[in-house]
């Protein structure tokens, strides 16, 4: 008899690759930057322009 797999959604597999390829490589400057301003914009009180040049100010370290 053959192999059994469950039926995966739809683009499963897609994320799969996308994920496994992020995971074996390291991040770009640019990246770490993105995801650290994503990060404390998630938390911060208010998410306006201002805001969000503050923290860009800060994460660049100016």
């Amino acid at each position: 008899m053959g192999k059994h797999t469950k039926a995966k959604e739809p683009g499963t597999d897609e994320l799969e690759r996308l994920i496994r390829e992020a995971a074996g490589r390291k991040m770009t400057p640019e990246e770490k930057r993105a995801q650290r301003i994503t990060y404390v914009m998630s938390i911060a009180e208010k998410d306006d322009e201002a805001t969000r040049k503050e923290v860009e100010r800060i994460v660049d370290g100016a």
